[in-house]
């Protein structure tokens, strides 16, 4: 985009703008037209020239303030995204209008691969609700109980009733009846997920032809494939069973895809979590607090945290605490928003923190820019 040029037609603009005594004059009404289509092919140049992310977060905004919602989705594929207007939420086409005869949204939940998470129904809590993923303007999935997102290909969801088993749903509406039914599920990331058969503490990883991947233990705490890394905690025991003087001492450290410990003296850690964006939280045997690391367990926070709310980055997000503090961090450890007593409602949709400070919604991009919808 040509700056020198927009800020010479702006320019003349205002000027004539400013010189109108009346609009009988119709030499500058014709060149305040002619500027005025300036304007408009320089705005439509603007919109093409912006990279993809920062486009489609124009496109968002422009949206919003063109039908006064509140907050739009990013769309899909199919050209749909969800909006709210004040306590509503519905979908819409990127040409605005909305689908024939759809059905009461009462919450939103994110997008993940083309899939809005969507909940229905009166009920005020989480738990008293219905969620469904909408993929295109005429089509729910089937209900499931709590919000749930895809990953290559699937979704982890918990069925609805007494039995409360989670299973996998694919992008066809389908159960993965070769994957089973467990306790407790997670999304699949770089091929492996991690369950839990029974009620307990012991968690598993498996592949997704449903084999349990034996060369990694059972678990203490869960565990995500991350950078092709799978964070490992274990507890080792010490001192004598038959004594009953048995200490559990935790233990943990990262092995690679084929479930062999990752040689490095730098990978041995009392916890440690998923790593997201080549990103980790740790715990040190011999520090207090948790630190962030990067794929090569060097540190990226020189100091450390005293509690992590967040078992890894969403969004490019993270909330922890240090010195008494709680505040929203990105990767590069960098504070996006301090939070405040009061502060309320605060949580990550897509790619946006939402929080609600002294009684005003704020959208914060994971650089701490703020995004205005209306």
């Amino acid at each position: 985009m040509n700056c020198g040029l927009a800020t010479d037609i702006l320019d003349k603009f205002r000027g004539l703008v400013t010189s109108f005594g009346d609009f009988s004059n119709r030499d500058k009404i014709a060149e305040f037209l002619v500027l005025k289509q300036n304007l408009i092919d320089l705005r439509l140049e603007f919109i093409d020239n912006l990279a993809g992310e920062k486009r489609a977060m124009f496109e968002r905004i422009e949206i919003a303030r063109k039908y006064g919602y509140s907050f739009v989705s990013p769309f899909n594929d199919a050209g749909i995204a969800v909006v709210r207007s004040e306590d509503e939420y519905k979908v819409i086409r990127r040409d605005g209008t909305e689908p024939d005869d759809q059905s009461w949204i009462t919450g939103y939940f994110g997008l993940s691969e083309n899939h809005f998470c969507v909940s229905r129904g009166p009920g005020q809590t989480l738990f008293a609700r219905n969620y469904f993923f909408i993929r295109s303007a005429d089509q729910d999935s089937a209900a499931f109980a709590t919000p749930a997102s895809f990953s290559e290909g699937l979704a982890a969801i918990k069925i609805l009733g007494d039995n409360g088993k989670y299973y996998y749903l694919n992008e066809e509406d389908e159960l993965e009846g070769a994957l089973g039914d467990f306790v407790w599920a997670d999304n699949f990331h770089e091929g492996l997920a991690c369950v839990a058969y029974s009620d307990g503490y012991e968690y598993f990883m498996i592949d997704k032809n449903g084999f349990k991947f034996d060369k990694i233990p059972p678990l203490r705490k869960k565990a995500q494939c991350g950078s092709s890394m799978i964070n490992v905690n274990v507890g080792l025991t010490v001192g004598s069973t038959e004594t009953d003087e048995v200490e559990i001492i935790p233990s943990a450290y990262y092995v690679d895809r084929n479930g062999e410990e990752i040689a490095s003296p730098k990978n041995d850690f009392a916890e440690a979590r998923p790593f997201r964006d080549g990103r980790a939280f740790v715990k040190y045997k011999d520090k207090e607090g948790w630190y962030l690391i990067d794929d090569k367990f060097d540190k990226v926070s020189p100091f450390p945290f005293e509690d992590v709310h967040d078992e890894t980055f969403h969004g490019g997000f993270a909330m922890v605490r240090r010195n008494e503090k709680d505040m929203v961090i990105n990767q590069d450890c960098q504070v996006v928003l301090y939070v405040r007593p009061g502060d309320d409602d605060g949580y990550v949709i897509d790619d946006l923190l939402h929080i609600i400070r002294d009684g005003k919604e704020m959208w914060l991009t994971n650089k701490g820019r703020r995004v205005k919808f209306a």
